[in-house]
């Protein structure tokens, strides 16, 4: 028996963008989806663009991108994020107020 279905995602197309892309597997009566085995796959467009954003900072002589003030945003909102999951709850992401010293002019 073969089962007709027609996913309809936010944008109102009728497949999912990587089968649009051409992204999609068939095989043995069945189609679906290539997924992604690591983060560099998935994130690589990503990861270089950052990297050579990092590159073209180091060759003007600029520091760019995040810094330990940034970690430190990221830390206190994925605590909030687990403690909100393990209870249940709304937590409120609370932070210390920023040093002048992370300040950006």
């Amino acid at each position: 028996m073969d089962i007709l279905w027609t996913p309809i995602n936010l944008e109102g197309s009728p497949e999912p963008p990587e089968l649009a892309r051409g992204n999609g597997v068939s095989a043995n009566a069945t189609t679906g989806q290539a997924m992604y085995t690591d983060c560099f796959q998935r994130f690589a467009a990503a990861y270089d663009a950052e990297f050579q954003a990092w590159i073209n900072a180091s060759k003007a002589g600029r520091v760019d991108g995040p810094d330990a003030w940034d970690g430190y945003c990221c830390q206190v909102a994925a605590a909030a994020a687990s403690l909100a999951r393990d209870t249940q709850t709304i937590v409120p992401v609370v932070y210390d107020e920023m040093p002048d010293f992370y300040k950006k002019a």
